[in-house]
């Protein structure tokens, strides 16, 4: 064979009659060590993350698929600028912009929204690619993204089969400049319907709009009008462990919805549930209205309900009111009315509206921040974490979020919840019957002057001569905070009410525990994930260690090994030329 002719063996390359150069790839120890180390905590974190696996989307050709499941609170601040409508009820009434103002912990789109409802949608695959908000005011018939090839629609429409969606109004007051309609009130609630596109969380995951989606619907106060303002929502998800439900009417025979009976499984089974008692009241009782009982809850000290009243459709033309006043029998009495009604406070809506999805947010759920507020007073009957609240007179409170050095938070950092709880105190019309609960509405907006949120509740009133007006009213009323960054989880066996405290003060003061402190609550055990993943990695590296170690001391292996020349004596004779 020529001297010139290289051939290669078993990986060794031959160069010469005398000289062999082999190339041996040795370990690269902490190279190696490094990948497992790595590997073995992305194991550890999702086991201890519970991620609920989505086993088969299904993608729409030239689609794309949604972004990771939801399985913790998350919120939006969504806004709305309409100051370009130029007639209330004109060919542009739908031509206004849409923002996501602020999200967390998962990101929010929307894939749909007109004058009166948007499609809000959760965790987009793209969330900082939403081509159609922000910017660009709706065409004519309002936003309506329907393709599975838009950012917007690569997002999880949210379920009532899956969680609870509370929305709250974001504005006080609200007037457009050009559209000619005077200043408004907002009111909000939702539809466990939607007009809007998204992935379905229900089996199957599949592309689409309907039944199993919901919508937040706006309306105006004192009329059957539709609205066009600030929202908040939230999204409480049943597989993270919140305790909640959607209502049917009572025309449809008061009770969970069904087929899948929309709530989880803590609640029993359907029509009711085996463990939770929802049931009408008689008109001769108090009023009428909806008796909400909870096993094993005392509404006046073990938590606070969060209600929205609901629609089977996207209904928005008079979008009602609703009270969850807590009461010594344990229960919660919810009451449904109009938001148009103006002379008569205890008149409840029509049995077939008088349907509504809750959410029970207990004392004890580890990171809460809220209060039930004495609305004649601001101070608290029961309050927990790093707040103030501050009545700053009749109807309307000053609520301060603290955050870290000493910092308040902001509309950037998370949203508030909130909740009229509070027993009627309002003046009557001679020989009319007392209500049971207040008909007040409440709406919030951040004040940056003083870095607190402004809570306000007003009513609808009407004079002798029909001339309507909203006035503020005192009204006890319960809040939470939904934090963008490290939002509240629901309560465990190992949760504690070592956070919460019994609030004295009022006018002025607020917050704080009943010795000063702002101690927050413990966090939750450790979870079996964290274990189990603790216990892998450290046997894992172990393993490594040993390996590495012996192979070493066994083969005399170092680092980057180089190409080593070899004797003539241990080649083949046919490897030599002539």
């Amino acid at each position: 064979m020529p001297r010139s002719v290289r051939k290669r063996t078993h990986g060794c390359e031959w160069s010469g009659p005398l000289e062999r150069r082999c190339r041996r790839r040795s370990i690269n120890q902490p190279d190696t060590m490094w990948r497992v180390v790595v590997a073995f905590a992305c194991v550890a974190f999702l086991m201890n993350a519970g991620v609920d696996t989505v086993s088969a989307v299904e993608v729409p050709e030239g689609g794309g698929p949604p972004g990771p499941w939801v399985d913790t609170v998350t919120g939006a601040c969504i806004c709305v600028n309409a100051s370009m409508v130029k007639a209330w009820g004109g060919a542009d009434k739908d031509q206004f912009v849409v923002n996501i103002a602020s999200a967390g912990p998962f990101p929010w789109t929307v894939s749909r929204a007109n004058r009166g409802d948007y499609s809000p949608r959760l965790s987009p695959a793209w969330p900082f690619s939403q081509g159609h908000l922000g910017v660009v005011p709706a065409s004519a018939g309002g936003l309506d993204v329907t393709s599975a090839a838009s950012f917007e629609c690569q997002s999880w429409s949210p379920s009532p089969e899956f969680g609870v969606l509370l929305p709250t109004v974001l504005s006080n007051e609200q007037v457009w400049p050009h559209d000619g309609e005077p200043k408004f009130f907002g009111t909000v609630g939702v539809a466990l319907y939607s007009d809007g596109f998204g992935y379905s969380m229900g089996a199957p995951q599949r592309f689409g709009k309907g039944m199993g989606a919901m919508d937040v619907v706006m309306g105006k106060a004192g009329g059957k009008d539709e609205a066009i303002i600030n929202t908040a929502v939230a999204w409480f998800p049943f597989s993270q462990g919140w305790t909640g439900a959607h209502v049917a009417s009572v025309s449809e025979g008061l009770g969970f919805h069904t087929p899948k009976s929309f709530h989880p499984p803590s609640l029993g089974g359907g029509g009711g549930g085996d463990k939770s008692s929802v049931a009408s009241l008689a008109p001769d009782d108090i009023g009428g209205g909806v008796v909400v009982r909870l096993p094993g809850v005392a509404a006046a000290t073990d938590g606070m309900l969060f209600a929205v009243p609901s629609h089977s459709s996207s209904n928005n033309d008079d979008v009602n009111l609703i009270t969850a006043l807590p009461r010594a029998d344990g229960s919660w009495l919810v009451q449904v009315r109009e938001d148009f009604e103006k002379g008569n406070p205890g008149k409840l809506a029509n049995d077939d509206e008088t349907m509504f999805s809750f959410l029970h947010v207990p004392w004890s759920a580890p990171g809460l921040i809220g209060a039930h507020v004495i609305g004649r007073t601001g101070a608290m009957a029961m309050g927990c974490g790093r707040h103030q609240v501050t009545r700053l007179g009749t109807g309307r409170y000053s609520v301060a979020i603290e955050g870290a050095a000493n910092r308040r938070k902001g509309m950037r950092d998370g949203m508030l919840i909130l909740q009229n709880a509070g027993a009627y105190d309002g003046s009557l019309a001679p020989g009319a019957v007392r209500p049971a609960t207040s008909n007040a509405f409440l709406s919030y907006e951040y004040d940056s002057a003083s870095e607190a949120f402004v809570v306000q509740a007003r009513q609808v009133v009407e004079d002798s001569e029909g001339t309507e007006s909203f006035p503020l009213v005192d009204a006890d009323w319960n809040f939470a905070w939904v934090d963008f960054r490290e939002p509240m989880r629901p309560a465990t066996a190992g949760s504690s009410l070592r956070q919460c405290h019994v609030a004295t003060g009022g006018d002025g003061d607020g917050g704080g525990g009943p010795d000063g402190s702002t101690e927050e609550a413990p966090s939750d055990r450790l979870g079996l994930g964290v274990i189990v993943g603790v216990v892998v990695t450290v046997v894992g590296l172990s393993l490594v260690a040993t390996a590495v170690w012996y192979y070493r001391k066994r083969r005399g292996l170092g680092r980057n090994l180089p190409y080593f020349p070899l004797s003539a004596t241990d080649h083949d004779d046919d490897m030599f030329g002539d």
